[in-house]
């Protein structure tokens, strides 16, 4: 958003709405703020397992026979870790997200961590990566297990790629999205740094953490309520930056 293009009205708004995100994350306009927000996710409906996993990096001699065995980090975000991990019940690299230990105690976190696993596990589609799992270690510590996506994200290589490859994989993103909406879910962050290009042919639409059910979403009545701002301001229509 140009700041020439809003009036002085609109940049009031724009500083009110998105102070405290700003100030929190400390970031470019490209990355993702998710400012104060309320609602609750319920988990009463949930049944969360608990489930064995081990830290194979922090402690490599620990016997294998756990459920999930952590392997390495392979990407950290505002209140999860994402780790490779191996699912030794049917012997499969997967990607575990974990809450952050230092973000448990928050029950705001815990209700935007479990929003994020049912909203991206209720959306099976080709160009969505798909969730196999929802439970919590030995500690109570919530986790989700998912499609484990090698590849490339899409801001890395936009620039180097042929017009027909990006339209090719801006067409399928579409797809994604229909869907969603169609579902009663809304993204809000599209970007390129949240699609990722598999190696052979993949594109999925990652990240749903700021996702926005609306009342037609199926399980949102008693079950799902997100509020608040988010999104990445560089990527934003204007109402939506302002709120």
């Amino acid at each position: 958003i140009a700041p020439a293009l809003l009036t002085p009205e609109d940049m009031r708004d724009v500083s009110a709405a998105w102070k405290a995100a700003a100030e929190s994350e400390g970031t470019r306009p490209e990355s993702t703020l998710k400012g104060r927000s309320g609602g609750k996710v319920t988990d009463t409906q949930l049944v969360i397992q608990t489930r064995s996993i081990v830290n194979k990096q922090d402690n490599p001699s620990i016997p294998v026979g756990a459920e999930y065995e952590l392997l390495n980090v392979i990407g950290k975000g505002g209140v999860g870790v994402v780790y490779l991990a191996r699912q030794s019940s049917i012997d499969r690299d997967v990607a575990v997200k974990m809450l952050r230990t230092d973000r448990t105690e928050d029950p705001t976190n815990r209700d935007k961590f479990l929003a994020e696993a049912v909203v991206t596990g209720d959306l099976e589609h080709p160009n969505i990566v798909p969730i196999y799992d929802l439970g919590s270690d030995a500690s109570g510590a919530l986790f989700y297990s998912m499609k484990r996506v090698q590849g490339t994200p899409w801001n890395e290589v936009l620039h180097r790629q042929p017009l027909a490859r990006n339209l090719e994989i801006l067409l399928k993103v579409s797809d994604a999205i229909a869907f969603a909406h169609a579902r009663g879910i809304i993204h809000r962050d599209i970007k390129p740094e949240n699609v990722m290009l598999g190696e052979f042919g993949e594109v999925l639409v990652m990240d749903w953490g700021i996702a926005l059910p609306l009342e037609s979403y199926g399980k949102s009545s008693g079950f799902l309520r997100t509020q608040g701002l988010g999104g990445s301001p560089a990527y934003m229509s204007p109402e939506m930056v302002t709120g």
